[in-house]
């Protein structure tokens, strides 16, 4: 898996940083340097931050690490290894925008709107040029589509909420100024990573997987402890549907899905209209089951780029069949089991 890393794990801290956040920087500085060194996912950055983080004077050094340790009080760090896991991120080239082959495209940094804001809490220079790099993940997801996007995920610190990182950026092309829209899975620590691949073994027992997104929902804080989950009925051709989208070899994706359905399940998303959550008109198989039960067919996005994921349920009185996971337009409904 291709692991996109946000600058603020590498930026250090400045002169006006406590010693907590110091502290807290440097320790998850630390686990990120061991899946570094481990080697089970190939970590990139966008040669934009890295030339960023070199002006804005934070770039990590063992001179410079050395002492954040000392103020720090941390003896258990070697500034060292820390040091070689940053360099081997850092000076692991092709860098993003060559491994994408976005030459011809540039970003415009004031038109670019990212949700939940990560890149507010880096300081400038860093802050643009994670801006122009998540606009250029946006073109790269919903229009270039190379096959580093396929399985690359965001490697960032914990955010205000979700596992998904919205993107909304102008390009300016060769043809012309294009808007585009786009989701990015976002991993919050080394555990989430090893957490994202085991998903890829258990998802088509669908209670198990649900139950594995339940837990990495609560412990990301995004559901309370103790959260009961009434598990949805599913349909025969639910699992057949991801299979043929080839979602079961995208764990990013799996997650995403896995995700939605504990949140639509546990009512985090209401059972109403929205752009991206509606009803679904024109569905021609049966929709009653056997105790004579009227079901509504429902639709909801999971992600909106590389590739746009769809969920097919139905919905009769707080209950639910997962009917179908598809991208793009194949967006058939199967019947309501009777």
């Amino acid at each position: 898996m291709h692991v996109l890393v946000d600058p603020v794990i590498l930026t250090l801290p400045d002169n006006t940083a406590t010693t907590e956040s110091v502290v807290r920087f440097l320790w998850d500085l630390e686990h990120w340097s061991k899946e570094v060194h481990a080697k089970r996912h190939n970590f990139i950055i966008s040669s934009r931050c890295v030339d960023a983080i070199y002006m804005s004077g934070l770039y990590p050094t063992v001179h410079n690490l050395a002492p954040l340790l000392r103020k720090a009080g941390i003896e258990d760090i070697d500034p060292t290894t820390v040091w070689l896991a940053c360099q081997s991120i850092l000076v692991n080239e092709p860098h993003f925008e060559d491994r994408a082959k976005l030459a011809d495209v540039a970003v415009y940094p004031d038109r670019v709107s990212v949700d939940p804001d990560l890149v507010r809490r880096l300081p400038s220079p860093v802050a643009d040029a994670l801006g122009e790099t998540l606009g250029l993940v946006a073109y790269a997801r919903e229009v270039a589509k190379p096959a580093i996007i396929s399985d690359m995920v965001m490697a960032t610190q914990p955010i205000e909420r979700g596992n998904i990182i919205n993107v909304d950026a102008l390009i300016a092309t060769n043809e012309g100024d294009l808007q585009v829209v786009t989701d990015c899975p976002a991993v919050l620590t080394p555990d989430d990573l090893m957490r994202m691949m085991r998903l890829q073994d258990i998802w088509s027992d669908t209670e198990q997987a649900l139950e594995w997104a339940l837990q990495q929902l609560i412990h990301a804080r995004q559901l309370p402890k103790g959260k009961y989950l009434k598990m949805p009925i599913v349909a025969p051709e639910f699992n057949e549907s991801i299979r043929k989208a080839q979602f079961d070899t995208h764990p990013d994706l799996l997650a995403a899905l896995f995700y939605t359905v504990v949140r639509l399940v546990t009512e985090v998303i209401p059972h109403r209209p929205t752009k991206t959550h509606k009803p679904y008109k024109g569905v021609k198989c049966n929709s009653v089951d056997a105790a004579g039960r009227e079901w509504e067919p429902w639709h909801i996005w999971v992600t909106r780029g590389g590739p746009a994921v769809r969920l097919n349920y139905w919905w009769h009185e707080g209950e639910y069949i997962l009917s179908r996971a598809f991208a793009h337009d194949d967006d058939a409904f199967g019947p309501v089991p009777r």
